[in-house]
């Protein structure tokens, strides 16, 4: 549980950056911890690999000369941690005919897991509106059981 519970934090703390460091330098400051040195630089070693992630999964995403399998195989970490700077950008890529098939279709899976995500109705839209021009059943069908799951999460 410890290492779930130091997993969630140091993702949480990636999307907040220099303010989380500067929350922890400030509580550490007064703590009991003895190497507080030693200890806010490892926060800190963490908390830009949590940020260098995001920044590589963006790039990842909007880059067009991005191998499928390369996305796909990191389409499950857009799923776990549903960052909404990515959503324009995914839904452009599920909307581009160039792209790779199978990556339009990991996109569209991994925007149905934006469920708690505000803008939601965002991508519900995007989809619904591109559900009748699409040609390639197996992208058909991730875009219905997106919107579907969507809007099963909007009652």
């Amino acid at each position: 549980m410890a290492l779930r519970l130091a997993f969630n934090m140091q993702t949480a703390a990636g999307y907040y950056g220099d303010a989380v460091k500067e929350a922890l330098a400030k509580e550490v400051e007064d703590s009991f911890i003895f190497d507080k040195e030693k200890f806010l630089a490892d926060a800190n070693k963490q908390i830009d690999a949590a940020g260098s992630m995001r920044d590589y999964m963006m790039d990842l995403i909007t880059n067009p000369e991005t191998a499928p399998r390369r996305f796909s195989s990191f389409a499950n970490s857009i799923r776990n941690t549903p960052d909404p700077k990515y959503v324009p950008h995914l839904i452009a890529m599920v909307q581009d005919a160039g792209r790779d098939l199978q990556m339009r279709i990991d996109a569209a899976e991994a925007l149905g897991w934006y469920s708690r995500y505000e803008g939601k109705q965002q991508i519900i839209s995007a989809f619904e509106e591109q559900l009748p021009q699409t040609q390639e059943p197996a992208l058909r069908d991730e875009l219905a059981k997106t919107i579907n799951r969507l809007k099963a999460y909007s009652r």
